[in-house]
C-alpha cells in the first residue's frame, strides 16, 4: 500500500504526529508513505514537519530526496505531457529553462500566464509561440510576485534591507560589493548571507573569490534570476542608484589596474548609477576585448 500526503507544510499538529508514530512502528507493515513539502514554506511558519524529517532521516525510519532543477529535457517532457504529445521546439524549451532555471513550479507558472495572454499556444503543428522568443522574458506571472512577498515579509528586517542591495549587485554576487553597497562591514553581511543559505531562503553559496587588491569575499546566487529581478524592481530609484554607485566604485578600486577583467560588469553599475563617463569607458573597455575575441 502506498500512501501519498502532499504539501505537509501546510498540514496540521496532529497530521504530522500520526506521521511520526507510524514511521516509529517496530512491525512489519507493507506500507510506503510518500510525503511532500517546500523546505522553504516550513522554514518560515517554524512548522513541525521540519523538525520531525530530520528526526527520522537520523534514525533511519525515513530518507529525504531533494527534487533538483528540470534540464532542458524535463521542461520539453513537460510540455510534451501538457499538450498531448504535440511536438515541442528545441528553442522554446532552452529559452522556459533559461527563464525559469528549471524551477517547476516557476516554469509552471510562466507557461500559464504566456498561454493566459494567448503568447503561447498549442496546435496540431505544436507549441508556437507568439513574437518570438524574447516574449517569454516579459513580464513576471503575479503568482511568483505573491510568492516572493509572502517570503520576504516573514524574514526579518535586517535581511528585507539587505537582499534588494544584493539583487542590484547581481544574480550572482560578491559579499564585499554588497557590504559597500549597504556600507556595512563585510563580516556582517557574510554571516547574513550565510543564515540565509542555510535556511534555504532565497540565497545560495557560490564560493570565494579574490579580488587583485587581495579581498577575499565570499560569493552567493539568487536560488533563481527571477527573486533577483523581482526584489531589484522593489528599490527605490534614488536608492538603486546610489547603491550601483558604491558598488562600482568599490569594484573599480579592487581590480585596479585590471578592470579590463570586470569591464562589463563595471559599465552596468555606472550606467545604473548615472556616472555615464565611467560607464562609456567600460562600455569601451568591454568592446575591444569582445573584437579581439
Amino acid at each position: 500500500c502506498i500512501l501519498v500526503i502532499e504539501d505537509l507544510h501546510w498540514s496540521d499538529t496532529s497530521t504530522i504526529e500520526w506521521l511520526a508514530y507510524v514511521a516509529r512502528r517496530r512491525g512489519l507493515a507493507r506500507l510506503l508513505v510518500l510525503g511532500t513539502d517546500r523546505p522553504v514554506g516550513a522554514i518560515m511558519r517554524a512548522h513541525p514537519v521540519r523538525p520531525m524529517v530530520q528526526e527520522l532521516t537520523v534514525h533511519g525510519y525515513g530518507a529525504e530526496l531533494s527534487l533538483g532543477e528540470w534540464s532542458v529535457a524535463g521542461v520539453a517532457a513537460y510540455l510534451a505531457q501538457r499538450g498531448a504529445g504535440a511536438e515541442v521546439p528545441a528553442a522554446l524549451a532552452r529559452v522556459l529553462t533559461q527563464r525559469t532555471d528549471g524551477h517547476p513550479l516557476f516554469l509552471v507558472a510562466v507557461v500559464d500566464e504566456l498561454i493566459r495572454q494567448e503568447l503561447l499556444r498549442v496546435g496540431p503543428d505544436g507549441w508556437t509561440l507568439a513574437g518570438g522568443l524574447d516574449t517569454v522574458t516579459v513580464g513576471v506571472p503575479q503568482s511568483i510576485r505573491h510568492l516572493l512577498e509572502h517570503q520576504v515579509e516573514h524574514l526579518p528586517l535586517a535581511d528585507q534591507e539587505l537582499l534588494p542591495a544584493a539583487s542590484v549587485a547581481g544574480v550572482e554576487f560578491a559579499v564585499a560589493a554588497v557590504a559597500a553597497g549597504v556600507q556595512q562591514a563585510g563580516e556582517d553581511v557574510e554571516v547574513q548571507c550565510d543564515a540565509l543559505a542555510r535556511r534555504h531562503q532565497l540565497v545560495q553559496a557560490r564560493g570565494t573569490a579574490v579580488w587583485p587588491d587581495g579581498t577575499v569575499t565570499a560569493r552567493y546566487g539568487f536560488r533563481h534570476a527571477l527573486y533577483q529581478e523581482l526584489l531589484y524592481e522593489w528599490v527605490p530609484v534614488s536608492r538603486r542608484v546610489r547603491w550601483h554607485q558604491q558598488i562600482g566604485m568599490r569594484l573599480e578600486m579592487a581590480f585596479s589596474p585590471r578592470t579590463d577583467e570586470v569591464a562589463a560588469e563595471l559599465a552596468v553599475h555606472f550606467e545604473q548609477g548615472r556616472d555615464y563617463d565611467r560607464a562609456v569607458q567600460y562600455l569601451q573597455y568591454t568592446a575591444e576585448t569582445a573584437v579581439q575575441r
